[in-house]
């Protein structure tokens, strides 16, 4: 029996000296797999250190190693993606910065954006002309989400942070309500007065025997006499009195509301004279300018698709060879036909039956968006993002974004003046620069000191 307890007791003995280097073993190995990850902090610290070091505050390339930044934007239906541009290719070869894009169709862009903020997957960065508004700026800085960024204004943009010394207004209207500031604006100081203006076909007018309409009367009475005639000569039914892209700033029909006494856009909300709000579909004149649309349309002047085609569709209407609009809203001339030696011209704004006549701003602001480029809380290295964005306010870089590269879409004449090439066959200007750079998916930005780049502008615009 004692043998039987003495065995007993060398037997647990050992199980527990064996428990107890097993359990050594175990902490030695949870200890090293702690000193690898600890390791392994260690050096992303010491990295991000180190870039931050090297990244430069004046000159390029802006960082010795190369470094990505994932940065998400939205673009038109004609821009091709980002990643196929020369102009981002340049813009590589110059920082060294390498950019990881998502590009996000105009189309689906409101949905999408709320569903890249509800996913705790953010990008560094977002990019393009007015890319968050005023609204989702303060939803998601107060989450965190979005980083201020008026720290490293002067550290890290020496473009921007010139043009905000000049104009101190500036800095004010990008300020948030926390007196934060959340985003590089668009900043657009020589574009048209008016946005949206309306064209007519001078060539029907003058078949027709009809002189250039003045109030919306004379526009209807036009517009009927279009309606049911071979006026393109192709002998089809195709003629299309008056189209235009409900909605859209620079095609819808929101101005011809002015004719009427009230302006109106796609919020319905406007700022009055006197500084006050005011919803545009409660007013009486909105009420009269819905009837006299209303006639248009049931009398089958008004394009069957104003209401749903997409830019692309619109833009394919008007530049028909067989012209076969009468009337249509607009940017430009050459942004239609790459040339003003058409047959259309602008028309005045219409008066309208109690004789008022409004038209819309293009802009009320040299702040055209307060927010086209943002940094967010998974960016690791705000300095290079902001030394990046900069560029875009180095007057010969904002130029070729917005207008195309120099040898391609845009030429430099002896003088150091710019002028646009002549589009290849089949092609618009705005056709052949989006081959080439994100231009209207771009920041948009336009100072007046690019504007002096130029020989001439207007014509252009």
């Amino acid at each position: 029996m004692k043998k039987y307890r003495h065995l007993c007791i060398i037997l647990a003995l050992v199980m527990l000296i064996s428990l107890t280097i097993s359990g050594c073993k175990g902490k030695d190995k949870d200890s090293e797999q702690t000193n690898k990850d600890n390791d392994i902090v260690e050096d992303k610290k010491e990295k991000d250190e180190k870039n931050k070091e090297d990244t430069s505050k004046t000159g390029y390339p802006i960082v010795d190693e190369k470094t990505t930044l994932k940065i998400v934007s939205r673009k038109r239906h004609d821009v091709k993606n980002f990643d196929e541009l020369k102009f981002f290719e340049d813009l590589e070869a110059k920082t060294n910065v390498h950019i990881d894009w998502e590009v996000i169709p105009n189309e689906g862009w409101e949905e999408k954006k709320g569903l890249i903020f509800a996913s705790g997957s953010l990008p560094d960065a977002f990019f393009g002309n007015g890319i968050i508004d005023d609204i989702a700026i303060v939803k998601y800085s107060s989450q965190g989400l979005i980083k201020p960024i008026e720290t490293y204004i002067d550290e890290c943009c020496p473009n921007f942070s010139k043009l905000v010394k000049e104009n101190t207004e500036y800095l004010k209207l990008i300020t948030a309500p926390d007196g934060h500031v959340y985003g590089i604006p668009t900043i657009s100081e020589a574009e048209p007065d008016v946005s949206a203006p309306l064209f007519i076909n001078t060539k029907w007018l003058k078949d027709c025997g009809k002189d250039m309409p003045t109030t919306t009367d004379e526009f209807y009475d036009v517009l009927k006499t279009f309606k049911g005639k071979d006026l393109n000569g192709n002998s089809k039914k195709d003629e299309i009195p008056f189209s235009f892209r409900y909605g859209d700033a620079n095609t819808g029909m929101d101005s011809l509301f002015g004719a009427f006494g009230v302006l109106d856009n796609k919020s319905h909300l406007m700022v009055t004279d006197d500084d006050k709000v005011q919803f545009t579909a409660i007013q009486p004149g909105y009420k009269e300018a819905i009837k006299y649309f209303y006639k248009l349309s049931s009398e089958g002047l008004i394009d069957n698709e104003a209401f749903t085609h997409d830019l692309q569709v619109m833009t394919s209407k008007i530049k028909n060879d067989e012209h076969i609009l009468g009337a249509f809203f607009g940017w430009s001339l050459n942004w239609a036909f790459n040339t003003t030696d058409v047959e259309y011209e602008r028309v005045a704004p219409l008066k309208g039956p109690n004789g008022d006549q409004m038209w819309n701003c293009a802009k009320t602001s040299e702040i055209s968006n307060k927010t086209s480029f943002c940094i967010t809380s998974a960016c690791k290295e705000p300095e290079v993002a902001m030394r990046w964005v900069d560029l875009m306010y180095d007057v010969d870089t904002a130029v070729q974004s917005k207008f195309g590269l120099i040898g391609y879409s845009l030429k430099e004449n002896s003088n150091g003046k710019l002028e646009f090439a002549k589009a290849p066959e089949g092609m618009t200007i705005n056709e052949y620069k989006h081959q080439h750079v994100p231009g209207v998916s771009g920041m948009g930005v336009f100072t007046k000191e690019m504007r002096d780049r130029f020989e001439a502008m207007t014509p252009h615009l």
